[in-house]
């Protein structure tokens, strides 16, 4: 799957959240996804797994040239102990605070 896209949301590229039942984001290449949010936080241009309730797998995927007008340039993982990210690429990605490739966010529980 190839992926490109501008989007002023969360990710330029693809969400999954929480209730998605794609377990595995195999072999994938994610070019120049830009999010046109400016200020963002925790955004993710390329992908954003956000409340990952099952084991969810992101393999041999290729992440270049993906930009962020937060953090998370390539990846977004917000929320996300069960995701596995294995031999993957990061190429030429950007953000504007941090994180050009890979964002991990672990938010406080609700009280």
């Amino acid at each position: 799957m190839q992926t490109q896209g501008q989007l002023d949301g969360w990710a330029g590229g693809v969400v999954m959240d929480g209730g998605d039942i794609l377990g595995t984001n195999r072999d994938c290449y994610y070019t120049n996804c830009t999010n046109l949010k400016k200020d963002e936080i925790y955004i993710g241009a390329g992908l954003h797994c956000n409340h990952v309730k099952k084991a969810r797998y992101i393999s041999n995927c290729w992440f270049e040239k993906c930009s962020s007008g937060g953090e998370g340039g390539g990846l977004a993982l917000q929320n996300d102990k069960n995701t596995t990210v294995v031999s993957c690429r990061f190429t030429k990605n950007k953000a504007k605070y941090r994180a050009a490739s890979i964002m991990l966010m672990e938010q406080a529980p609700d009280t």
